[in-house]
């Protein structure tokens, strides 16, 4: 609704940017602390984010302009511009990157991934929060009272009722995170309350595996609402087809996870 924040002079601070910028530094934080409340090397988590919020930057962008390359050539400055950006390269490339720089001092990969996941989503619900200052990735028009009205320096159409699809994806997010936060304390203390050896027919849920399932799903959902023309086969967009993969890989990481060795980190939390 308001896509720029602030202005002082030629200095211009834009929502979308101060947005995303406060959930990478909310999200960086929160991983240093939680691993360092678990026994974890918190400057290698620190680290591998900061790495990992450079990379999925990179890789959002770069998967906007794959994603609309024809605009190219004909329309530079909307493929080009500050408020392009496509999540799921985002959320590949960045865990790839981290993941190298948590390889590099050859611990637990998975471990730290599953610590760092959660504040992703953390990160994407103030980036959706963002999306609607700017106006961008707007839903379908519509007669009910949620409907919104942008302004005409947004993005969006102004002067119809749009269904707010980043709000709805920003409490989807944020519930992500909170569910994949009590899911991760419970993981913590079944493991350490569990006798040594002692086989269990169930298994806490890898915590990226949970993530891609959840991210997918409400992903899948809250295209439906969206104002996309780009619809592909079978009437989806190609991010539904995405969040489909999405699903698969956290079903499979969870089952992967379910057959590997749970390792903990040498302190329990008392809370998180």
């Amino acid at each position: 609704m308001h896509p720029v924040f602030f202005q002082m002079g030629n200095i211009v601070g834009y929502s979308y940017g101060l947005m995303i910028g406060l959930g990478a530094l909310l999200a960086i934080f929160v991983s240093e602390w939680r691993a360092k409340r678990r026994g974890l090397d918190g400057e290698l988590v620190f680290s591998a984010a900061v790495w990992g919020l450079f990379a999925g930057l990179l890789g959002a962008k770069l998967t906007f302009i794959a994603s609309n390359i024809k605009y190219l050539f004909s329309d530079p400055g909307y493929v080009l511009g500050t408020d392009g950006f496509t999540v799921y390269g985002g959320v590949v490339l960045g865990i790839l990157v981290g993941g190298l720089i948590v390889r590099r001092k050859k611990v637990d990969v998975p471990l730290y991934l599953d610590l760092v996941i959660p504040q992703i989503a953390l990160a994407q619900g103030f980036g959706r929060i963002g999306c609607f200052l700017a106006g961008c990735c707007y839903g379908k028009p519509t007669h009910s009272h949620f409907g919104v009205i942008f302004p005409p320096e947004a993005i969006a159409p102004s002067g119809i009722p749009l269904i707010p699809t980043q709000l709805i994806s920003a409490i989807g997010d944020f519930l992500i995170f909170i569910i994949l936060l009590l899911l991760s304390n419970y993981a913590t203390d079944y493991l350490s309350l569990k006798p040594a050896g002692k086989k269990s027919f169930f298994q806490p849920p890898s915590m990226s595996g949970m993530y891609l399932i959840l991210y997918g799903i409400g992903r899948f959902a809250v295209e439906f609402l969206r104002a996309d023309p780009r619809r592909t086969a079978l009437g989806l967009t190609s991010n539904q087809y995405v969040s489909i993969l999405f699903l698969m890989a956290g079903i499979a990481l969870i089952v992967y996870g379910a057959k590997r060795p749970k390792r903990l980190a040498s302190e329990k939390p008392s809370s998180e």
